[in-house]
């Protein structure tokens, strides 16, 4: 199904009349050009179809989560569709059902408050969502695109969804900051993430000079807050509360340590 909305939005933006899309088959063609740009067991898979750049998130096995070596391979792969002249269109994707779920919590319940982030300009906890990307970007959306997921879904320009996809915002529950406020849970949240995203909010409507000074603000500001709420809810995730998108046990300060599972 996405790859046929690809192909219309290409053609109606683009005027790509090149591409030959069989429809009842879902397969893109262009004059059988189609080569695989990375191998089967990379955390991102990269396919180019003839003028369209598809990139996959392979970690099926924890619902496409995203932790430090996929961001940094994510954006090197937007960075590389970005660069080749050839690329008109990319489509942004998950392995195995799910979109994306997410920053790999596993990962972050091992860090202590006192770890350092990747703050270089224009990349993330998720890879590229910082930084203005060039080239039209696809998001195609099956199965889970919540929490960091959905950021990646909405740095794309366009979203494809299945009926059954699910997106939402459940790191809001254990401190992971985006600037979406979700009015009728606010009690349920931890306090420092939610204050962080009103200042941003209110900086990028009012104070910022530009995209890029909004994004290094919210960084700047929000920083902080991450450190000491994040890893936290992560620990408290690990251990089972609030799987499934439950709500209770959520304010319970009580120190929790991890219990190493799939997520």
């Amino acid at each position: 199904m996405w790859k046929s909305v690809v192909k219309s939005f290409a053609d109606r933006t683009f005027k790509m009349s090149v591409l030959n899309i069989r429809r009842s088959k879902g397969v893109i063609t262009e004059n059988r050009s189609c080569y695989k740009c990375s191998g089967t067991n990379d955390e991102i898979l990269v396919e180019k179809l003839g003028s369209i750049t598809t990139i996959g998130i392979n970690q099926p096995h924890k619902r496409n989560c995203i932790n430090q070596a996929t961001a940094a391979k994510l954006s090197q792969a937007i960075l590389e569709f970005e660069e080749d002249d050839s690329a008109v269109v990319g489509v942004l994707h998950g392995i195995g059902g799910n979109f994306c779920a997410g920053y790999d919590l596993e990962e972050l319940s091992g860090f202590g408050t006192d770890m350092k982030l990747d703050n270089k300009a224009g990349h993330g906890p998720m890879g590229p969502t910082r930084r203005m990307i060039k080239k039209p970007m696809v998001a195609a959306i099956s199965g889970y695109a919540v929490a960091g997921g959905m950021e990646l879904a909405l740095m794309c320009d366009l979203r494809v969804m299945e009926e059954t996809a699910v997106m939402g915002v459940f790191c809001r529950r254990f401190g992971l900051g985006q600037a979406i406020n979700l009015a009728t849970s606010l009690v349920k949240f931890p306090q420092g993430c939610m204050q962080a995203d009103r200042v941003s909010a209110y900086n990028s409507a009012f104070s910022a000079s530009s995209f890029e000074d909004a994004l290094e603000f919210e960084k700047d500001n929000a920083t902080p807050i991450v450190l000491q709420e994040s890893v936290t809810g992560a620990k408290k995730f690990m251990s089972g509360v609030g799987r499934h998108g439950k709500f209770y046990n959520l304010t319970d300060t009580k120190e929790i340590q991890p219990v190493r599972s799939k997520i």
